[in-house]
């Protein structure tokens, strides 16, 4: 059967999409909790239902949603620190106000010491920068 973007999915193939989400894009982990494992290979069946073009327009939605929540809770997570912060440097309460900016800086990666391979964590903190600016953008709009 003949499927674009507008088709509308099957329950299963929803319950698909959503799995893929959830197994944090294991197709066949996300296959095998619709489906069960008794199925003969599920990873050619689960790439047969990616090469849907509706399946995959809702897995690529889903993960938009998902990366716009995740942004939108750290840029939450980020002011309210910043406004620990801020009152506590009104209140002269400089332990405070120091825990919740290094709190901050945790958050956005500054303080991971982890290096992969010959990757810099320069290009970590980089990263996360670009996360943080957009979250921000998105939370001021």
């Amino acid at each position: 059967m003949a499927t674009d973007s507008t088709t509308p999915l099957t329950e299963e193939e929803e319950l698909f999409a959503l799995s893929v989400i959830e197994c944090s894009g294991n197709i066949v982990a996300a296959f095998e909790s619709v489906w069960g494992e008794g199925v003969r290979n599920p990873a050619a069946h689960a790439r047969m239902l990616l090469n849907q073009p509706n399946v995959l327009a809702r897995i690529t939605a889903l993960q938009a949603v998902q990366t716009d929540t995740a942004l939108l809770s750290m840029s939450s997570h980020l002011i309210e620190l910043a406004r620990i912060r801020d009152l506590s440097k009104l209140l002269q309460n400089p332990k405070v106000a120091l825990d919740a900016e290094r709190s901050r800086g945790e958050v956005m990666g500054f303080y991971n010491k982890t290096v992969i391979g010959d990757d810099p964590t320069e290009s970590r903190i980089e990263a996360v920068r670009a996360t943080i600016r957009a979250a921000l953008a998105v939370a001021q709009q």
